[in-house]
């Protein structure tokens, strides 16, 4: 049970049947709401509270790649959204996720791996019917400019090449 008061008002809500841990961050949440003045409890459900419950999910249907999902979702999406609730997540806050990571200095393939998680785990809380549709469904990934220009030989480079190959050096001319 969670209450707190508001404009002279007592408020009480009920989590349901949740454990402690996630008990603690609802109420840290609305400690965090009532002092900023932000809204972080807008449904029923925020983000760290359904990571849980998608990870236990994963788990039995992909173990294989559980250990990989399991730590981008705990090590990086967690801290980033955890008190957001799963309605209020949008592509702007996404975005800022992403700019974050990117000065943070991983590669881009690998922010562009965790944000295709967390739209995953989107996707699945609408089959799930927890959200209505996924706010996610335009995001744009970061894109990979790690390309280099074609490299060309040097002249002496193919010289070296038309002296070992005196068979087919004309293929190498042209």
């Amino acid at each position: 049970m969670l209450s707190w008061c508001q404009h002279g008002k007592q408020f009480r809500k009920s989590l349901g049947q949740v454990s402690q841990q996630d008990a603690k961050l609802a109420q840290h949440a609305k400690e965090v709401e009532l002092i900023t003045g932000q809204t972080f409890l807008s449904s029923d459900l925020i983000f760290t509270q359904f990571a849980n419950e998608y990870l236990d999910w994963y788990s039995s249907e992909f173990p294989s790649s559980y250990y990989r999902t399991e730590q981008i979702i705990r090590q990086h999406l967690m801290p980033a959204f955890e008190f957001y609730p799963l309605d209020r997540i949008r592509v702007r806050e996404a975005d800022r996720y992403k700019s974050t990571r990117l000065k943070d200095g991983p590669k881009i393939s690998t922010v562009n791996k965790e944000l295709r998680t967390l739209k995953a785990m989107l996707n699945k809380s609408v089959q799930w019917e927890y959200i209505k549709s996924n706010p996610l469904a335009n995001l744009k990934y970061a894109k990979e400019l790690d390309s280099k220009p074609e490299r060309f030989y040097s002249k002496e480079e193919l010289e070296i090449i038309y002296q070992y190959a005196p068979y087919n050096w004309h293929w190498w001319k042209f």
